[in-house]
């Protein structure tokens, strides 16, 4: 009854779902790779009342780990360190990238603190189905489209823009985020991550 599409207007914290982006990023700047070990040890920020000690969600640590089982694991203590090994710099790139295509957009919805990189940014369910198809496809980021006609036996489709951003995604500043052997290395870290969870 009410006029809310959740699949553009409904923005929610993204949570552990960002976390393939994280290690994207990381493994793109040959940061890291998957048999890197990830400490995931007790993780402290300040001090008194403006502490901050974030936690897995079992509350315990496993210690140094490679990081496709920190990623496979969904551990938020690994995730953090990798984000904080990108940097301030990397972690707004990787967001501008993958989500935020125009400068507004990035100045408006994004600001840079360690908890983004264990999903305190609210996205749309299209925001992230646009960034996981990067790796589906190989590396490369590609604008939605609505499909506006299916025709006849000869399976015409006919894909033609009503105007230049159907979905109010604004277009990728670079089309390829990945290479072919980054995106490779994803699949196999999301396979796994995929095992893991039965």
């Amino acid at each position: 009854k009410n006029q809310l599409n959740r699949t553009v207007q409904m923005r929610r914290q993204t949570g552990s779902a960002i976390k393939p982006f994280i290690y994207a990023k990381a493994t793109s700047l040959h940061l890291i790779h998957a048999a890197s070990l990830i400490d995931d040890t007790p993780y402290v920020v300040g001090s008194g009342s403006k502490v901050w000690a974030p936690e897995n969600i079992n509350g315990g640590f496993e210690g140094p780990m490679p990081a496709r089982d920190a990623l496979a694991k969904s551990r938020n203590i690994p995730a953090i360190r990798v984000g904080r090994l990108i940097g301030r710099d990397g972690v707004t790139e990787l967001f501008s990238e993958f989500f935020f295509q125009s400068e507004n957009a990035l100045n408006e919805r994004f600001r840079y603190d360690e908890t983004v990189a264990i999903g305190t940014i609210s996205l749309s369910p299209l925001e992230m189905a646009r960034a996981f198809s990067v790796f589906a496809n190989n590396g490369f980021l590609n604008d939605p489209i609505l499909i506006t006609r299916v025709e006849g036996h000869e399976k015409v489709m006919d894909l033609r823009k009503t105007h230049a951003d159907q979905l109010g995604l604004t277009a990728a500043a670079k089309e390829r985020l990945l290479s072919a052997a980054e995106t490779a290395l994803m699949v196999s870290l999301l396979k796994s991550s995929g095992k893991n969870s039965g």
